[in-house]
């Protein structure tokens, strides 16, 4: 089915969350408890990202029901209706990461994102990745966080920052195969309790992410990868 909007099956792919009034980014994981918790991951944080089945449009997320996403390709010209006032602009696709941030856990990940600094974010690289295709076909983009940039909105008492993420390309490389197909969606739970969990942990905050840095360290000079 078009669009990553298969309901017929599959599971919902682990979680990446990205702390926009931090500039964090964490991998969600079931600890030893069975309990979903946030591991930070931005220092060297890099993937491959599935810009093939990005998705953009409306998001509504509420404790204790399943998300509800209105959802087209990032190509479309025009933006599905908003269901509701609470429903905001979201982008969502999935991504690879490597080894090294995985860390013994699940590599192919999802990342929806809300906030508009982050949103900027990924239409940069997205950009890049898009006027850069045409020289590389049949190839994805290994991408890695170089820094992020503080973005101040409001005024007086109202000042708020956020922090928009600023990635490059590092190569090109031959696509996962998790990527050939768009990614399936299963059917949530009559009381949304199968989806809600997941995200709910991307989005609560339970744990207090460490203060933002200006600079994304660098990569070590020969890390390994697995990006072919």
């Amino acid at each position: 089915m078009p669009f990553g909007l298969n309901i017929s099956g599959g599971d919902f792919l682990p979680i990446i969350k990205y702390d926009a009034r931090a500039g964090r980014f964490f991998r969600v994981d079931r600890n030893d408890d069975g309990e979903r918790e946030p591991v930070d991951i931005t220092e060297g944080f890099e993937c491959v990202p599935d810009f093939e089945h990005a998705e953009k449009g409306w998001a509504h997320f509420q404790p204790g029901t399943a998300p509800d996403f209105a959802l087209v390709s990032v190509e479309a010209k025009d933006l599905p209706p908003q269901r509701s006032k609470n429903h905001k602009h979201v982008v969502r696709m999935r991504l690879l990461l490597p080894s090294k941030l995985a860390d013994g856990t699940q590599r192919l990940r999802e990342i929806s994102v809300t906030a508009a600094a982050a949103v900027r974010g990924l239409e940069q690289i997205y950009d890049l990745w898009a006027a850069g295709r045409d020289k590389n076909p049949d190839k994805a983009a290994w991408v890695r966080l170089t820094s992020v940039k503080p973005v101040t909105s409001g005024g007086g008492g109202q000042k708020s920052t956020n922090y928009e993420p600023q990635f490059a390309i590092v190569k090109w490389v031959n696509p996962p195969a998790e990527f050939e197909t768009a990614p399936e969606r299963r059917t949530a739970a009559p009381n949304g309790s199968a989806a809600a969990d997941d995200y709910k942990a991307a989005k609560d905050g339970s744990a207090k992410p460490p203060a933002a840095p200006a600079e994304a360290p660098p990569p070590p000079e020969n890390e390994d990868n697995d990006f072919g």
